[in-house]
């Protein structure tokens, strides 16, 4: 797409081609050879620096960490180094570390009692292997 916006195929037949925006959003539909005249496949974007934020955490409170602009339903899906991790700890009771798993984890919506989990992964940050947590990506609305 000439302005880089990135779509996703939700599915593809023969004769048309399901996409919507990449993290969702209505699907769209276009006859294939038009969608492939568009659009061309890409590698997945780089990671660099970002701050993340929520309307959970205190005014002002940024937290450094990790994008590579890919969002899910709008929203920012930001990896936190260990540090920053410790950082969202401070500001959310609930999140805490789990050193033998090697996660961090918060209260479940649905039940008090279970946690979710969020493991440690790693990912590449300018040719550099990055361990990091990925705490609410793909869940939580964060900025």
């Amino acid at each position: 797409m000439p302005n880089g916006s990135l779509f996703q195929i939700v599915e593809r037949t023969d004769d048309t081609v399901h996409f919507t925006a990449q993290g969702g959003g209505i699907v769209r539909a276009l006859p294939a050879a038009e969608f492939d005249a568009q659009f061309s496949p890409t590698d997945m974007p780089k990671f660099t620096r970002a701050h993340a934020s929520g309307d959970w955490l205190p005014d002002g409170v940024v937290i450094d960490c990790l994008s590579n602009g890919m969002r899910w339903n709008g929203w920012s899906c930001p990896y936190f180094e260990y540090d920053g991790a410790l950082q969202l700890c401070k500001h959310m009771p609930g999140l805490i570390y789990d050193q033998a798993k090697d996660c961090f984890s918060y209260p479940s919506e649905d039940n008090n009692l279970e946690r979710t989990e969020f493991h440690a992964e790693s990912i590449d940050v300018q040719g550099h292997t990055t361990k990091v947590y990925a705490i609410g990506s793909g869940n939580w609305c964060w900025e």
